[in-house]
């Protein structure tokens, strides 16, 4: 679609120091090959061009400058009554807001119209898949060290992660003694420290919009499991309801859904109870926390006397 802007109207001098969209000393980036880190910066006021602007002036002057401005990949200029029409390939939208602010300051210019295109619009999905391809492959090959670290930075993370699930429950008893609790908080902060592992290696090699993506993405995708395993994730949920509330213990004998036991072991998916016949009955987290649970006190002959219920 295109873009039409007009100048606002006159307005009292302004310094030339800086403006509010172009701060004084803040260049944009113009990589070239020999050195990726080069940028360029924008004047901040009206660019001249001759006492007596004509529009052939504005055209040679914009044909002379644009094709440098970086991010433009094609540029073709028309200028007619001072409207100044632009077409070609540039790379992102940010180009292109940048492209037509800048025309606009240039003197005899009064209208812009951007029908300036994006690699999105122009490339094919094949080419802009290898674009950000070899994106990153020029990050990794002027930072292979940095790369390395990176790598070794997530093993690490990965090694601390699965270390730490393996002795939560040891390390996590000087702060809770409820073991339900310890099981759900070993398995949170394993995670955590992955993502971090994770987050921490991008933001090393200078990647913050993959950090940022990354991020998206991790929403997205939480969201998605969260639909695609709604049952381990209700059941993850309630176990953390029942380690905060603990209505019942290990050893403790409990009745809930029509099964009763002594409370064997609990995980962050489900309770195992062991039953008066010396059967296993594994039952959800979900279930329990939704259900009635009825407290027994086993008498010294094996059954069960003084029931009530516990509120969770």
């Amino acid at each position: 679609m295109a873009e039409a802007q007009a100048p606002a109207l006159p307005s009292l001098p302004r310094r030339t120091q800086g403006t509010p969209e172009s701060p004084p000393g803040k260049g944009i980036t113009a990589p070239t090959e020999d050195n990726p880190e080069a940028t360029a910066a924008e004047a901040t006021g009206p660019i001249s061009v001759a006492e007596t602007v004509s529009d052939d002036s504005v055209q040679r002057k914009l044909e002379k400058l644009l094709p440098k401005y970086p991010g433009v990949r094609k540029i073709g200029v028309e200028v007619e009554d001072g409207v100044v029409t632009l077409t070609g390939h540039v790379a992102d939208n940010d180009v292109r807001d940048r492209l037509r602010e800048f025309v606009r300051r240039v003197q005899g210019v009064n209208l812009v119209l951007n029908h300036t295109k994006t690699d999105v619009q122009v490339l094919t999905a094949r080419e802009y898949a290898l674009k950000q391809i070899r994106g990153y492959w020029d990050v990794i090959s002027r930072k292979w060290l940095l790369c390395l670290f990176a790598v070794g930075l997530v093993l690490a993370a990965s090694a601390v992660a699965r270390l730490f699930n393996r002795y939560s429950e040891t390390l996590l008893t000087l702060f809770t003694g409820n073991l339900l609790l310890r099981s759900v908080l070993g398995s949170v902060i394993a995670v955590l420290i992955v993502i971090g592992g994770v987050l921490s290696a991008l933001h090393l090699l200078g990647m913050t919009e993959a950090v940022l993506s990354f991020l998206g993405l991790a929403g997205v995708v939480a969201l998605a499991v969260g639909f695609a395993f709604r049952d381990i994730a209700e059941n993850f949920i309630a176990s953390v309801m029942l380690g905060l509330r603990r209505p019942f213990r290990v050893g403790d004998f409990i009745e809930v859904a029509g099964k009763s036991g002594v409370v064997k072991s609990l995980n962050t998916r489900a309770t195992v109870l062991v039953t008066l016949d010396g059967s296993q009955v594994r039952i959800p987290n979900a279930v329990i926390f939704k259900e009635a649970l009825v407290y027994r006190q086993p008498s010294i002959d094996g059954s069960t006397s003084g029931s009530h219920i516990r509120e969770r």
